[in-house]
């Protein structure tokens, strides 16, 4: 099963609280495995893109939190030349 989230919101850095207005976009992929009459969630990667919509570098090898528009908050990693992943919270 293929997801895709997408909007703004405030991105938050784990290490430092700096914060950055962005617009992300993301696109999860859930493998999901049937168990005996039940359907289980199995594996989900999430790769995605995130930008600063002021221009601002935005520091790679970094946690951050990013607190969506639409009240969600998501736990980002910037893992460089533009690839972010949304990570499980440790």
């Amino acid at each position: 099963m293929t997801e895709r989230k997408e909007g703004n919101g405030k991105l938050v850095s784990r290490q430092t609280g700096t914060q950055y207005q962005v617009s992300f976009d993301f696109t999860i992929e859930t493998n999901l495995i049937a168990r005996s009459h039940a359907v289980a969630r199995g594996k989900s990667n999430a790769i995605g893109k995130v930008n600063s919509t002021t221009g601002a570098l935005l520091p790679h090898e970094e946690d951050y939190d990013l607190y969506c528009d639409d009240g969600e908050i998501m736990h980002v990693r910037n893992m460089g030349l533009g690839q972010w992943v949304i990570e499980a919270d440790a």
